[in-house]
């Protein structure tokens, strides 16, 4: 690499630091201890903090074949971002009015990080789609004004999804960060991801928010340049998925996941059946939380296990190993005290109810 290129790199790395700064500020946990995961098409990430159309919201994903980044739903609200073959399409639906979808064309199946994002303007209003350095206004207020009133998709109970569907690599962004506190996780493998590609690294930020001077290969993915052996195209996602779950068949009981050809109900710990409509009572009626752990049964039939001084985990089974800045016991109202691996500090983790859920001091 010459010079002049190697400065100019170097110049996207600031840039790229700066802006990931800024992102994560209007976040009110910052990024988390996990930023990066690989979801297999089975795989997806639910988070209990529905998303706000208002502000910042999007990551940076990488894969061969696409699939759902992330989708938000309520009571026939919905909105999906999905990763197709040379485009990524926003869509959305309301009660009583047809599906709508916005597209904005850039080839992203190339096992390449790529950024997407929807950005608030307020002045003027509009909703944009931003794919890269690229951008698409999808919303203003004469052409799909609906998006600048989101209602009820971004109720509390809103069901909000990362990378169901969806085959490939992604790096948590804002409003999707991927704390353990605040998710539910159904076959995600964290960690760096296994993709399989010829990389040019300069530094560690190559995979956040900026293209770089990568060289990555797909072992077959379709593209402009031609087929590559080892992929299929028919693996190559090239439209809209259908959305099986838009009548909400699993009642609000559990989370509805949309296959390519059904759904399925993954049903909270109170109900059970098909379509999660068998009430089975009380979950914490069997004393799932350990060592003296409170169980918290949560309005849609989960639950959630406070655990007292000493013990984390979702049953309170795992003894704390103390680190010297928790001795002191700095956490209050019961919550767990630890000093996340490469931290400098400690973080309350704080039981349900009327407290903040994860508390980081200032440093």
């Amino acid at each position: 690499m010459d010079m002049v290129n190697d400065n100019a790199c170097w110049a996207v790395l600031a840039a790229c630091a700066a802006t990931l700064a800024v992102v994560h500020a209007a976040s009110p946990l910052g990024p988390s201890d996990r930023p990066e995961a690989y979801f297999n098409g089975s795989s997806y990430i639910r988070l209990s903090r529905p998303i706000s159309l208002k502000q910042l919201v999007g990551l940076s994903f990488r894969t061969c074949v696409g699939g759902e980044l992330f989708s938000q739903r309520f009571e026939g609200y919905t909105l999906h971002v999905t990763a197709l073959f040379e485009q990524v399409v926003v869509s959305w639906a309301r009660p009583s009015q047809p599906h709508r979808e916005v597209g904005l064309a850039k080839e992203t199946l190339d096992n390449r990080w790529h950024w997407v994002g929807l950005r608030y303007n307020s002045d003027p209003p509009s909703l944009l789609l931003e794919v890269d350095k690229d951008t698409q206004i999808i919303s203003n207020v004469t052409w799909n004004p609906e998006l600048l009133s989101p209602g009820a998709l971004e109720a509390g109970g809103a069901v909000l999804l990362v990378g169901n569907v969806f085959s490939g690599c992604i790096l948590e962004g804002p409003q999707l960060e991927f704390h353990a506190a605040t998710s539910q996780i159904r076959n995600v493998v964290f960690g760096h991801c296994p993709l399989t590609t010829d990389e040019l690294e300069v530094g560690t930020l190559f995979t956040i928010l900026c293209l770089l001077r990568v060289i990555s290969k797909c072992n077959g993915v379709v593209s402009r340049r031609g087929l590559f052996p080892g992929i299929d195209r028919k693996d190559v996602l090239r439209i809209q998925p259908k959305d099986h779950c838009y009548n909400e068949p699993c009642m609000r009981h559990g989370t509805c996941i949309s296959r390519h050809d059904r759904y399925e109900c993954h049903c909270t710990a109170r109900y059970t059946g098909n379509n999660c409509e068998v009430d089975a009572g009380d979950p914490c009626a069997s004393a799932p939380c350990q060592h003296g752990g409170r169980c918290v049964e949560e309005p849609r039939g989960s639950y959630s296990c406070a655990c007292p001084a000493g013990y984390h985990g979702a049953y309170c089974e795992l003894e704390e190993s103390l680190d010297p800045q928790c001795v002191a016991g700095p956490c209050h109202h019961n919550a767990s005290c630890s000093v996340p691996p490469g931290a400098d500090t400690y973080v309350c983790a704080c039981p349900p109810g009327a407290y903040t859920h994860l508390f980081i001091p200032r440093t």
